[in-house]
């Protein structure tokens, strides 16, 4: 035995929606329903991850936060949903009674309609809530590595309620992963400041699918506002004296864009006047534009962390939404956590998802995306078009 540490890696997946769809298959002949592929994946990934000697923290090995709700009158029951599913082979201890689930555990021998066992039930799934945020996050800033695994997982059976866009848990766990490894760790110094902090990125090729025809259509305004911001700091960068309109165009679509959200019919020939006069820096700004508002749209990471502490994986999933090729899915995994995978591998790696993200955007898009970038920061005219050599 070497002594090293394993890895500890925190595995950021979605929870309430694959809970929601759960509920919904529920029936007498399956008193605690069928749960999403997604679901067993993870406890897949957590076996396998430690068999190879790593250590995966999965949020939902201890799930407190499952207080079943009437959908008719909105109100808290005083009862439990089934738990997360678990292997009984991998529990440290058996559960108490013939099942893990303890759905009555709650249960007052009042009425589940009662309202007083209502308020209470709410009081105290509130309270719950705050708990778990807290030591999840708390967790979080223990763990140096962070697997963000199929983030935009779409359940089928909650049809227009499920969205290829970040679940509140998620992203927070992700935000506050960035934040506290880049700016509050290296304050601290010692041990925390000098672990080596790695995060992977997990999709499936139809959730790129997804996110790309969400960020076209109901994500569209702040996909925009991400491409608008980044084009405007590329052509500040490139304004010149010679062009005195453009600071004041661009402050008064600035404006405009932010008071309605990106739809607006200001006047931007000031604007567009500057564009025709600087094609070259417009067109060297367009596809930076589109690649930072993709990067952050499926990492929420800035372009500027180091690519060999990021990776990118996408793997075709079966009609029956499981992902396949999940042996090379786990070598990969353990490999970059470990720090065995080289940089060379990383970024190839890395370069093929952006690859794929690109024509697939395109396709949805149904445009180039510099097109679509330029769209984006209202300066699609046919003459600006012209003068770019841009077409659809």
């Amino acid at each position: 035995m070497s002594g090293a540490k394993p890895p500890r890696v925190y595995l950021s997946h979605r929870i309430s929606e694959l809970r929601r769809a759960n509920l919904t298959s529920r029936s007498r002949e399956e008193p605690f329903g069928s749960w999403s592929p997604l679901a067993n994946e993870v406890n897949d990934l957590h076996h396998a991850l430690a068999a190879k000697g790593q250590v995966l923290i999965n949020p939902t090995a201890i799930d407190e936060l499952r207080f079943e709700n009437d959908t008719a009158s909105g109100r808290r029951k005083p009862s439990l949903t089934p738990r997360w599913p678990v292997r009984p082979e991998g529990l440290v201890s058996s559960p108490a009674g013939e099942s893990y689930h303890h759905t009555d555990i709650l249960r007052s021998g009042l009425p589940g309609d009662d309202e007083i066992a209502s308020h209470a039930a709410r009081s105290l799934s509130i309270r719950v809530s705050y708990d778990v945020w807290f030591r999840d996050h708390a967790i979080v800033e223990h763990t140096p590595n962070l697997c963000v695994y199929r983030p935009f997982y779409c359940e089928e059976t909650l049809g227009e309620d499920s969205r290829a866009d970040w679940s509140g848990g998620v992203g927070d766990e992700m935000t506050h992963w960035i934040n506290y490894f880049t700016e509050y760790a290296d304050t601290l110094g010692g041990s925390v400041s000098n672990v080596p902090r790695r995060v992977a990125f997990v999709h499936s090729e139809a959730e790129i699918r997804n996110r790309c025809e969400f960020l076209v259509t109901d994500g569209r305004d702040e996909f925009d506002r991400s491409v608008y911001r980044h084009m405007s700091n590329v052509l500040s960068a490139n304004s010149s004296t010679q062009n005195p309109n453009y600071s004041l165009a661009l402050e008064r679509y600035r404006g405009a864009y932010e008071s309605t959200a990106g739809h607006t019919s200001l006047n931007t020939s000031d604007f567009e006047q500057f564009v025709l006069q600087n094609t070259s820096a417009v067109y060297n700004g367009l596809r930076p534009a589109i690649q930072t508002s993709l990067h952050h749209a499926f990492t929420r990471l800035d372009r500027s962390q180091p690519e060999s502490n990021v990776l990118l994986l996408s793997l075709p999933a079966s009609p029956a939404g499981h992902l396949e090729e999940f042996d090379e899915l786990v070598e990969d995994l353990c490999s970059f956590f470990a720090g065995r995978m080289d940089e060379e591998q990383i970024v190839d790696l890395n370069r093929q998802f952006w690859q794929q993200c690109d024509g697939v955007f395109r396709q949805t898009a149904n445009m180039r995306v510099e097109l679509y970038a330029l769209q984006a920061a209202k300066m699609d005219t046919e003459t600006i078009r012209q003068a770019l050599n841009l077409t659809p």
